[in-house]
């Protein structure tokens, strides 16, 4: 009893070990691969037996057939031919008694040089009978040329030397059908068969295995598959979450600081009476730093409305000529102040743009913050609005500090900055390009980043030539 339970022991430990190897990715990956070569290779052999048989068969039914069929059927077509060319049927002249010689000639070089009916030739005294009347027919052809209606002797030299052939052929004929090669033949052609039939049910039994392990894969796959979705859905649904508090604080926010910039506005204004210097200035303050923080709240909140897809698009057909200028005349202060030159190269006149006129000001007026935050005094901006053939083209491009080449790619990723340096030198949260890039997206267009350190960086937005009216196109 102790050494049965011994060997159950045994056997249960290497079933284990089996299976922890099975379990492996490797191996399992090995087993699939080794199954798929076998597969691969039964259908190989399948078809080579099945291609050689139907081969064999095509020469035994098809080709040598037909061939030797075509033979005796042309002798007694040219042979009737003849004889209504002497009786003078009304559709059968000297052309078309040439014609059906040509045709019963043409067959012979078919059954003697043709790959396709070498099994012919394999016939004993076939090629010898076929040479025979290959030299007949070369003797009458004269007779043949010079045959006329009424010319009998010359009729009866050409029928006789054909009749006589008629029996050789037909013998020839038999042969090729029923005779012994081609029995032969027919059964190496069944043979063959069985033999891919027996290929057919071992691609039958590995089909079976592979099928099995392969649906042991898909549900192991299809198990993993589900743990993943799970966490994506969980991770959707965390930033989705994230995006709707970053909503509803920066839409809590707005109410206060509103009314922070109202009440600073009227004291730096003093609507209500004179204010000491001093007081005066803090007010100046608390409206700048209130109306810099309800910048950021509005940029958060629009970066949360992307994310969580909730932001509409306000279309309309607006200029952009129109509201590029009115977007530079919003920033032209600070560029001056900061000793930048600002030039602007409106290309694209005549026509309209179909989409929210207030993302594309807020489009401009972010990469021209950017430009003017780390543009050096002295440098200069250039503003361009073009149309090429895939749509119209707004590009800022600047002298400033430019951006790393490894950072290039992630400059519009949420809250990064490329520079942490300047990121504390320079106010912003590292949002500007990546609602220009939101806001591009929203109507189907592109961001293009082109950036060298210190020689400047240029940023193109392309919006679609079907969001483009009026006007023509660079392109035409």
């Amino acid at each position: 009893m102790a050494a049965g339970l011994r060997d159950r022991l045994a056997r249960h430990r290497i079933a284990e070990s089996a299976l922890r190897w099975l379990a492996r990715p490797l191996v399992r990956m090995a087993a699939v691969v080794g199954l798929a070569a076998v597969f691969l290779a039964l259908i190989a052999l399948h078809d080579q037996e099945l291609r050689r048989e139907r081969n064999a068969h095509a020469y035994l039914l098809t080709n040598n057939n037909w061939a030797v069929g075509q033979l005796a059927y042309e002798l007694e077509r040219f042979l009737g031919s003849l004889d209504r060319f002497m009786l003078g049927e009304p559709d059968t002249d000297r052309a078309a008694v040439s014609t059906r010689f040509e045709l019963l000639w043409s067959r012979i070089p078919v059954l003697l040089h043709g790959d396709q009916t070498q099994e012919v030739r394999k016939v004993e005294g076939a090629e010898g009978l076929l040479n025979d009347l290959m030299l007949t027919l070369r003797s009458l052809d004269p007779e043949v040329a010079a045959l006329r209606r009424g010319d009998r002797d010359r009729y009866m030299k050409i029928y006789k030397a054909l009749v006589a052939w008629r029996p050789a052929v037909q013998e020839l004929t038999r042969e090729v059908y029923y005779g012994e090669h081609f029995r032969q033949l027919a059964e190496e052609t069944r043979a063959g068969y069985r033999r891919a039939e027996l290929y057919q049910w071992a691609i039958l039994a590995v089909v079976f295995v592979l099928t099995a392990f392969l649906g042991a894969e898909v549900l192991l796959s299809s198990r993993r598959a589900r743990n993943e979705v799970s966490a994506r859905l969980a991770a959707e649904a965390a930033n989705l979450a994230k995006s709707n508090f970053l909503a509803t604080v920066s839409h809590e926010l707005r109410t206060p600081l509103n009314a922070i910039m109202g009440f600073s506005e009227i004291q730096e204004r003093q609507i209500f009476g004179p204010l000491p210097e001093r007081y005066h200035g803090y007010a100046r303050d608390i409206h700048t730093s209130a109306a810099h923080l309800l910048g950021v709240l509005d940029a958060i909140l629009d970066m949360a409305r992307i994310d969580s897809r909730r932001i509409v698009l306000d279309e309309e057909r607006f200029d952009p000529s129109g509201a590029l200028l009115t977007a530079i005349r919003m920033i032209e202060a600070d560029s001056e102040r900061n000793g930048i030159a600002m030039t602007v190269d409106v290309q694209a006149t005549g026509v309209s743009l179909f989409g929210d006129q207030r993302m594309f000001r807020q489009i401009l007026l972010n990469l021209l913050s950017n430009a003017v935050k780390f543009t050096p005094r002295g440098g200069r901006i250039e503003v361009s609005l073009a149309r090429d053939g895939r749509g119209l083209v707004l590009q800022v491009r600047d002298t400033g500090i430019g951006i790393p080449a490894e950072a290039v790619s992630r400059v519009t990723e949420a809250f990064f900055q490329a520079d942490q340096t300047h990121a504390r030198r320079h106010q912003g949260t590292g949002l500007g390009l990546s609602l220009v890039k939101g806001f591009a997206e929203l109507h189907e267009g592109s961001v293009a980043i082109e950036s060298e350190v210190g020689r400047g960086t240029a940023v193109s937005v392309r919006f679609p030539e079907a969001r483009v009216l009026g006007g023509a196109s660079a392109a035409a």
